[in-house]
């Protein structure tokens, strides 16, 4: 027994000493001992079963399943990300394209007009 703490009650001795109550140990006790049964019951049925016990039912989550999820979504993310940036990558080449067109046409005006102006300049 601790000297400084001897002459108080049992409850006044643990807040004393900032232990944990009988209730809040026994209970991580108990959390200790279920723990490995849940650990062979995940492995051996997985994640959608039901384990039950005297004082404790719980559904597993499915952490797979779940990352599978996150997986796909990521990779379906990167599509459309790749697809954006093959829209974009097409457009600017239309773009770049419709300049081009425009600027050959310009020329061909240009060179036309140049023609028919060495043409007048020799009639004359």
């Amino acid at each position: 027994m601790i000297r400084k703490v001897e002459h108080l009650s049992h409850e006044k001795m643990l807040l004393e000493l900032r232990w944990f109550s009988p209730e809040k140990r026994r209970l991580c006790g108990d959390l200790i001992e279920v723990f490995p049964y849940l650990k062979v019951a995940y492995k051996r049925f997985g994640s959608e079963r039901k384990i039950s016990g005297d004082r404790i039912s719980i559904q597993l989550c499915s952490v797979k399943k779940e990352e599978k999820r996150r997986e796909e979504k990521r990779r379906e993310e990167k599509r459309r990300e790749e697809k954006r940036r093959e829209e974009k990558r097409r457009e600017k080449k239309r773009k770049e394209e419709k300049r081009r067109e425009k600027k050959r046409k310009e020329e061909k005006r240009r060179e036309k007009k140049r023609r028919e102006n060495i043409a007048k300049s020799s009639w004359l």
